[in-house]
């Protein structure tokens, strides 16, 4: 009887918290709950072991990456910083599927109008290659590299998953290579996978 009646406390005050917290669900179907401080609630966790896991989401995931509700589609988009060397776009349809993006930029002091490819190169040596992806180019107000060169492609599932295991130490576009700094590759990791968690 005492194990029932303290099952019921601890069940009751989590429905109520529930309905007032925003719900997301991950990839493996497991829904968990977002707390106005950033930190999620596994709600499996909860329900299997009558214990609370609080997933919090590091504070430089907090800080940086942007959430925008379109309110004429109904899609939501999630994206970290836009000024970054390389970072991550994820939209989320008004049915609620998920597409990811990955952006990346470098510089260069020649033109080129036709350059194709991105090349990532991880911590491990491994390689992450799209040989057919067009490289852009615009000219901006830089002094020895005047041109940007970018990416903005569709991530596969497999791609995804890469990212979030390893971390990248350089990349190329085309030609146009760029080097990531520790602090530069750390953060474009837990930007990979805070952006597959948060919904």
């Amino acid at each position: 009887m005492r194990k029932i009646l303290f099952g019921l406390m601890m069940i009751l005050p989590l429905c109520g918290f529930a309905q007032m917290q925003d719900t997301a669900v991950r990839m493996n179907g497991d829904t968990i709950l977002l707390n106005p401080d950033g930190t999620w609630v596994d709600m499996k966790d909860k329900v299997d072991e009558d214990t609370i896991t609080v997933i919090d989401l590091p504070k430089i995931c907090k800080k940086n990456i942007t959430v925008k509700q379109d309110e004429f589609e109904g899609n939501r988009t999630i994206y970290s910083p836009l000024s970054d060397k390389m970072g991550f776009y994820k939209d989320i349809s008004r049915g609620g599927v998920s597409t990811y993006y990955l952006s990346a930029k470098t510089y260069g002091p020649t033109v080129v109008y036709d350059g194709e490819g991105i090349f990532i190169l991880f911590e491990d040596g491994t390689k992450l290659t799209r040989k057919g992806v067009k490289v852009n180019v615009d000219y901006v107000s830089r002094e020895y590299s005047p041109y940007k060169y970018s990416v903005f492609m569709r991530l596969t599932d497999e791609e995804i998953d890469t990212l979030k295991k390893k971390k990248v130490s350089k990349f190329k576009l085309y030609v146009f290579d760029e080097n990531l700094t520790k602090k530069e590759s750390s953060n474009l990791f837990e930007y990979a996978n805070c952006i597959q968690v948060i919904e």
